[in-house]
């Protein structure tokens, strides 16, 4: 089973940049292959005042990612491995994180959300810096995990203060929007 690409439906997705749509192999076992169709929208507007007023290329980020089982699992067994998958994401988004230049990457604490009309999803949040020239951008994010019909992750991160670069930051919007990006996915 081939993986396919996730569904963004949220509204105000098109104000985003897709910068990227992968198609990977996860896991290849002899048992199973697990391949993962992600696509990466940034926020390309912050990004340019960013890098106008720090000379570094950050901004905010989000991500949704649909799993294929091959060959497909069971409901049964993908209630089984529902854990195992939230915990490898999660991982994978600290890594992710790190790829960015971000640092001091802590969990902080979990939320529930209701992706699309789904059921709910149990959401990690992180917290991380972004050090430029000395001195430290603040970042928060989210990752969330649902199973559908198969596994969906969501997630990203954002600037939660301008740290003095004199770039308007608007954590509680970024917030906001990045939950209903993340609600949206199907």
């Amino acid at each position: 089973m081939a993986a396919t690409p996730p569904q963004v439906t949220a509204e105000g997705i098109e104000e985003w940049e897709c910068v990227e749509a992968s198609v990977d192999t996860l896991f290849d076992l002899p048992v199973v292959a697990v391949e993962g169709y992600t696509l990466v929208y940034e926020d390309a507007a912050l990004r340019e005042r960013l890098l106008r007023a720090t000379g570094e290329d950050v901004t905010r980020f989000f991500f949704a990612t649909r799993l294929a089982f091959d060959p497909a699992l069971s409901p049964r067994v993908e209630a089984l491995l529902y854990r195992t998958v939230a915990s490898a994401a999660q991982g994978a988004f600290a890594d992710r994180l790190a790829d960015r230049g971000l640092t001091d990457i802590q969990r902080a604490g979990r939320r529930k959300l209701a992706p699309g009309d789904k059921k709910r999803a149990s959401a990690a949040a992180f917290t991380a810096d972004y050090d430029i020239t000395g001195t430290e951008l603040p970042i928060e994010g989210l990752i969330a995990v649902w199973r559908d019909d198969g596994f969906t992750i969501a997630g990203g991160a954002y600037p939660v203060a301008d740290a003095g670069f004199g770039v308007e930051i608007e954590a509680e919007r970024y917030e906001t929007e990045l939950v209903e990006l993340i609600q949206g996915v199907a």
